[in-house]
């Protein structure tokens, strides 16, 4: 219910109030014209209306995507040259209303629902100040709702990675923790895909991913079949192999011909350094993974004509080394991770190579962080024992 339901609530049932003793105001008749607040929140009314308590024989069967459908906000991209940047709304479940500053667009409508909306960055230019940061929120006809911030920002990253010797693109998006990335501060670089060379040469698919919760989200391992890992976070420190803490971890399996659907992020709560929680859903409706407490939940999804083949981030390089920045790669659904050009696997970009950015001596910095870091000085293997593979060498 809208805010202010309570006082209003009589008039849905009654021809006349009664005396309010509060106010001391008389009882007033109930007409058309009489102001009546007591009427459901649109985004209340519409999960209601998928249940199945509410369903009338009449009414079309509502299927367990559509009832769970999240609405996804993300940019499209179009040209050869030059690729053109368009905002790209969409919904299993239908788009009942897209509101722009908290202005409400004329459609789409109840009466008149959308599966997908599409406004180019020109478009968008010609309506709205590029100045001044540009909201946007989104209902689905199933009552979910996602909001952004700034739409701007989204546009203004144009993240792809284009494959040599071919037409595919890689696409990436990403989310931060609160704080975002600092210039002063310094971070390991990962990514990887969910198919990579391993020490034969050869590629390999990953078979599950660890995901290592605690009080923060320390990171992930993703193994590979030939029992080869990569880290989401640094994959050694000094000489040693780094050993993720996290609690509250778990493991998730990924069969053959399964995808991941969506990963959920916990952001952390106002000026987190890291990020606190992560859960990981796949198509065959398996799930997994802590979120740890907070409402700064941020959900990545491929796009509708994409799929997941990889993942890429930042972790910090001293304290928990957390995860400050998490982001999907995606491809053409045409494509699909099997479908991938055999150049993508030697690209430096898509491999954990333990980097340092911000301009620190990578060596220098993972010598000092194993010194200081008493987990991590007495576990794990020497360099030597053919653990550089790990690295995507």
């Amino acid at each position: 219910m809208g805010r202010g339901y309570a006082q209003d609530w009589p008039k849905n049932f009654l021809s006349k109030t009664a005396y309010c003793a509060r106010t001391k105001a008389a009882g007033i008749m109930v007409d058309g014209s009489t102001t009546n607040n007591a009427r459901w929140n649109l985004s209340d009314a519409l999960s209601f209306r998928t249940l199945p308590h509410f369903r009338l024989p009449s009414d079309p069967t509502v299927t367990a995507e559509q009832r769970d459908a999240q609405p996804l906000v993300d940019v499209a991209y179009s040209g050869e040259a030059e690729l053109l940047s368009t905002l790209r709304i969409t919904s299993a479940a239908g788009i009942v209303r897209v509101s722009f500053n908290d202005k409400e667009d004329a459609e789409p409508s109840i009466h008149k629902p959308s599966a997908e909306l599409l406004f180019t960055e020109q478009e968008l230019e010609e309506r709205f100040d590029r100045a001044s940061p540009l909201s946007v929120h989104v209902l689905g006809f199933n009552g979910r709702e996602v909001s952004v911030k700034d739409v701007w920002k989204m546009l203004a990253v144009q993240a792809y990675v284009r494959i040599p010797g071919s037409d595919v693109r890689l696409f990436r998006r990403s989310v931060y923790s609160d704080e975002r990335e600092s210039s002063d501060r310094q971070y390991y670089e990962w990514a990887q895909l969910l198919r990579e060379k391993g020490p034969d040469g050869n590629v390999h698919r990953a078979t599950s991913i660890d995901l290592r919760v605690g009080c923060i989200w320390d990171g992930g391992i993703v193994k590979y079949e030939d029992g080869h890992v990569s880290h989401w976070g640094p994959m050694r420190l000094g000489r040693h192999e780094h050993v993720f803490g996290g609690h509250a971890s778990e493991e998730i399996v990924l069969p053959p011909n399964v995808n991941i659907k969506r990963v959920d992020i916990n952001r952390g709560g106002q000026g987190a350094t890291n990020m606190e929680g992560i859960r990981m859903h796949l198509t065959n409706r398996t799930s997994a993974g802590e979120l740890n407490s907070g409402n700064n939940i941020i959900k990545l999804q491929a796009a509708a004509q994409e799929v997941i083949v990889g993942f890429y981030g930042k972790s910090d390089t001293d304290g928990f080394r957390g995860v400050v920045e998490f982001g999907i790669i995606t491809a053409p659904k045409a494509v699909g991770l099997e479908g991938l050009p055999d150049a993508v696997f030697d690209l430096l970009e898509l491999r954990n190579e333990n980097k340092i950015i911000n301009g620190v001596d990578g060596d220098e910095v993972m010598e000092d962080a194993a010194t200081e870091d008493g987990d991590s000085s007495g576990s794990g293997e020497d360099d030597s024992d053919g653990h550089s593979d790990s690295e995507g060498e």
